[in-house]
């Protein structure tokens, strides 16, 4: 068992569940089994299933040693009913594989944040693309698979066997039938099945059972009678021999046989006697300690008031009592599930009065234990459920403040709704976790029942409580994108004397900021920002700081300073990562804001790995400025690489989450990135049909400064249309008024944009010194900051213009700024042709594939060669990166980029490419 090792991790994985027991003492041999399963080696189900006591796992270990003197990757996890919850199954997987191939890293944390199916299904497809990516064989044991009764569950594990890698193999270990594509699997001949009838010892296994395991000498008509009786069953033949091992006379012995001859339920037979031949201190530690799934010293000490569990422990091992160690130092054991029922069983009729007081302890070392999920289970076995709430409640905020919303979310449904509906606090964590991953209406029900349960309680800090209710209802508008209230909501200042919760005074500040920065008034949200920095080093996470920075970086990267808004969104990166981890909720959120700062300097590479992890937020990513970042931005991306179809999906995608939460401004903005796309693709019709849909929506008119950048996203929209259609004039009008109303109210970032845009219809126009004079402001803000694509991703008439103006600044007699003015503007003509011949490739690719060789073969960076050349030679990913002497996540980007230029998507297709393009010899 794994304790918590440092402050953002919460609910840490159990480490014995990934690895396979190590009782080889006890392990019975089944070659007749293994000789099928060898057979079957390379199918992509082998399944093994039949009742309890039939020897599963131990078939199981036996295929995991051999799997291993073959050199293939085995990974192994024990399942229990906890893995019914998706996210924790999948959590459970990745980690099990990655204990096994290291080079495999596949971040979940946004599973332990958030209950999206997106994430689930995202870091499934990227657990299957870093599988292909291995080259090597690895499988994977589920075992006791029964109790999986989750449909997403099943769905998760469906999608493995449909989608991932032909390397990659499942054994799965069940007294069930798991809903697999059996039809499917049989007709590609990828299914191997052990049932019970073939898990059953036929008389020549039981009686070289029987006589390996036990010193006396039986005749073979006592092994016919076990046989019989038994009907091959290892669970009950291991039973049998606890009672040879009791037997203290040949009489004994005699009568016992008599006994089996007569005796009906056999395996309830021998459990009675193996215990009842046991000393009462030791029955009476199995009988307590019964309630608990793994047990080691400490846990067993604490439940059963003793000093010795070790010992115990230890010996009910050598004796072959049904338990098995989990690890190697043998500091954690495991009941099997058989016995362990039938100890509960027992527990009940024998000590029912001791049953609370046992599952309290449990809890209790649990919660001390840092491990909530467990101690509330035990609370609630002990039907405490006062307890069972308080262990939640004391977490919830920290829960919250460390983005572990999903985590908050998933203890609570443990919990009957009526039992927290007047728990005051918990009901504010539960409403923070729903308004933090967009569940409006929930985090709304929430706040209602604080309502409810101030009417009917008094409180002592009633006064605090309503203001962070208040905070909460501002903080739910925000996220819905309706500022237009919030001011009206937000309390206007905090009493010192009333010693508000640091978080609740921060939130409420960073509310404020974003209602500022929307109303363009970026000074004073900076200036309030950097008032309230003190306050943030009194939360307990990383939430509520990064949403500041973030904040004040939005407010720069509004006035087109660009250089302080990455240094803000670096420094909320920063925070995200140290107190959260890299892959958290919080490093998403701050990674798609720098992702697009990198996009606009055309750090490409930097830009893609950072938006590609903020997908990981799915339909819960924060406020309206993230989801715009993620998609507006990677769909950029995908056409920078002609990849058009990917831009569509991406679009899309974006559309549906807009949609889903009611985020009008993001929707307008996709909208807008959607026709440009179509324009750019030259499909006019499909351009012409979306705007004339669009106009058709009618925009409420308030005051409001978020209704006031939807009609000005749609009237961009139009005049771009307008301007490919040849109405350049109504274009012009059009951009001309947005331009002077970005100017008045000092938006100087889209001040560049929109001047960008308007210098290229009046080029088109042929108003050619018009265009100049639009453009060069924004040329040399860009100059300034680093901008880059701003120009670029526009058509050839703002290159057009940037020409002339490259030869009028060398024309002309230039100091040293102006002479580095020139050069970076002809860096940007550099750039743009480079970009050109790349659409070149990709068309030549689809017009005419036969010249596609030469272009392809310049394209490729000799690194990219030198890999594909290690791919001929069958190296893989791990073997690469020491070559090379770069790191295995950096070969994936160049095994990635190689796959985007010669069209394919393995290892085997990018060589046999590569040769037919002789690149390769």
């Amino acid at each position: 068992m794994h304790k918590k090792e440092a402050d953002n991790i919460r609910l840490p994985l159990i480490l014995t569940k990934l690895n396979a027991p190590t009782d080889s003492v006890h392990l019975v041999l089944r070659p007749r089994l293994m000789s099928k399963l060898i057979e079957n080696i390379n199918h992509r189900v082998m399944l093994i299933h039949g009742p309890a006591g039939f020897g599963k796992t131990s078939l199981a270990m036996q295929l995991r040693e051999f799997l291993i003197t073959q050199e293939h990757r085995v990974a192994w996890l024990s399942l229990d009913a906890q893995d019914n919850d998706p996210a924790r199954y999948i959590n459970y997987i990745v980690a099990a594989i990655h204990s096994v191939e290291d080079s495999i890293v596949v971040n979940t944390t946004a599973l332990s944040e958030s209950q999206s199916n997106y994430a689930i299904n995202f870091i499934l497809s990227e657990l299957v693309n870093q599988l292909e990516l291995l080259n090597e064989q690895m499988y994977l044991v589920l075992d006791d698979w029964h109790f999986i009764t989750n449909q997403a569950t099943n769905d998760a594990l469906n999608f493995l066997i449909e989608c991932a890698p032909d390397h990659f193999h499942l054994i799965i270990c069940s007294r069930t039938q798991p809903p697999l594509p059996i039809y499917t699997l049989h007709v590609k001949h990828q299914l191997c099945v052990i049932d019970s009838t073939e898990l059953r010892f036929d008389e020549t296994e039981t009686s070289h059972f029987l006589h390996k395991s036990n010193k006396v000498n039986l005749r073979p008509e006592d092994i016919h009678t076990l046989w019989k009786k038994t009907e091959g069953w290892v669970a009950s033949l291991q039973l049998i021999l606890l009672m040879l091992r009791t037997q203290k006379s040949k009489d004994d012995f005699t009568n016992l046989f008599d006994d089996i001859g007569k005796i009906h339920s056999i395996n309830e037979y021998f459990a009675e006697n193996v215990l009842n031949n046991l000393p009462i201190d030791m029955l009476n530690f199995l009988l307590q300690t019964s309630i608990l799934e793994r047990l080691n010293d400490d846990l067993c000490n604490t439940v059963t008031q003793r000093t010795n569990s070790q010992s115990l422990l230890e010996s009910l091992y050598k004796q072959g009592m049904f338990i098995r160690p989990l690890d190697q130092e043998r500091c954690w054991f495991q009941y099997h599930h058989l016995f362990a029922y039938f100890l509960q069983q027992r527990l009940k009729l024998q000590m029912p009065e001791k049953i609370k007081t046992l599952h309290l302890s449990a809890a209790q070392w649990f919660a001390n234990n840092n491990q909530t999920n467990e101690a509330v289970d035990h609370a609630i076995a002990a039907k405490e459920m006062d307890r069972a709430i308080s262990f939640i409640e004391k977490d919830s905020m920290w829960l919250v403040e460390h983005s572990f919303m999903g985590t908050l979310l998933r203890l609570i449904d443990k919990i009957p709704e009526k039992d927290i509906e007047m728990s005051c606090e918990l009901q504010l964590a539960i409403a923070w976790a729903h308004c933090l991953t967009h569940h409006p209406q929930k985090a709304q029900q929430a706040l209602n029942f604080v309502e409810i349960a101030l009417a009917n309680k008094k409180y002592s800090n009633e006064a605090n409580i309503r203001i962070e209710a208040r905070v909460l209802q501002a903080c739910i508008n925000m996220y819905a994108d309706r500022l237009d209230k919030i001011e009206q909501i937000l309390p206007t200042h905090f009493d010192k004397e009333d010693n508000h919760n640091p978080w609740v005074v921060v939130v409420a500040n960073n509310i404020q900021t974003y209602v500022l920065i929307h109303n363009y008034n970026f000074d004073d949200a900076i200036q309030l920002q950097q008032q309230v920095g003190r306050f943030h080093q009194h939360t307990r996470g990383p939430f509520s700081g990064v949403y500041g920075d973030c904040f004040a970086g939005i407010a720069y990267l509004k006035q087109c300073k660009l250089d302080i808004a990455e240094q803000y969104f670096k420094k909320a990166q920063k925070k995200a990562w140290d107190k959260a981890g890299k892959h958290s909720h919080a490093a998403y959120l701050s990674g798609a804001l720098l992702g697009q700062i990198y996009y606009e300097r055309n750090q490409l590479d930097e830009a893609e790995a950072l938006l590609m992890d903020s997908w990981l937020l799915g339909a819960e990513g924060g406020i309206a400025n993230f989801y715009i970042a993620t998609y507006c931005f990677s769909s950029r991306l995908a056409i920078v690489k002609n990849n058009f179809s990917e831009a569509h999906a991406i679009l899309d995608k974006g559309q549906l989450v807009a949609q889903a939460l009611c985020i009008p401004r993001l929707e307008f903005l996709l909208k807008a990135e959607l026709i440009k796309l179509y324009i750019s693709q030259g499909n006019i019709q499909s351009a012409q049909h979306t705007m004339q849909q669009w106009n058709r929506l009618i925009i409420p008119k308030q005051a409001s400064s978020i209704i006031e950048q939807l009609f000005e996203i749609r009237a961009c929209a139009e005049a771009r249309l307008l301007c490919r259609t040849g109405e350049d004039k109504k274009a012009i009008e059009i951009l001309s008024t947005i331009l002077q109303d970005n100017i008045l109210k000092k938006r100087c970032y889209y001040e560049v944009c929109t001047r960008t845009l308007l210098a290229k219809s009046l080029n088109k126009a042929g108003r050619h010194t018009e265009a100049e004079d639009i453009l060069l402001p924004a040329l040399l803000k860009g100059f300034e900051q680093g901008m880059i694509r701003v120009f670029i991703d526009e058509d050839q008439n703002v290159i057009k213009v940037i020409e002339r103006l490259a030869k009028r600044c060398r024309q002309q007699h230039t100091t040293n700024a102006t002479a580095e003015f020139n050069r970076w503007l002809l860096s940007l003509l550099a750039l743009d042709k480079i970009q050109t011949e790349n659409m070149d490739i990709t068309r030549t690719y689809i017009e005419n594939p036969s010249q596609a060789r030469e272009l392809a073969v310049k394209t490729l960076k000799k690194k990219e060669i030198l890999i594909l050349e290690m791919l001929e030679k069958g190296l893989s990913n791990k073997e690469i990166a020491r070559n090379l002497n770069i790191g295995v996540n950096t070969v994936k980007w160049y095994l990635k980029a190689i796959y985007n230029t010669l069209g394919v998507s393995r290892r085997v297709q990018a060589v046999i490419e590569a040769k037919n393009l002789n690149i390769l010899d």
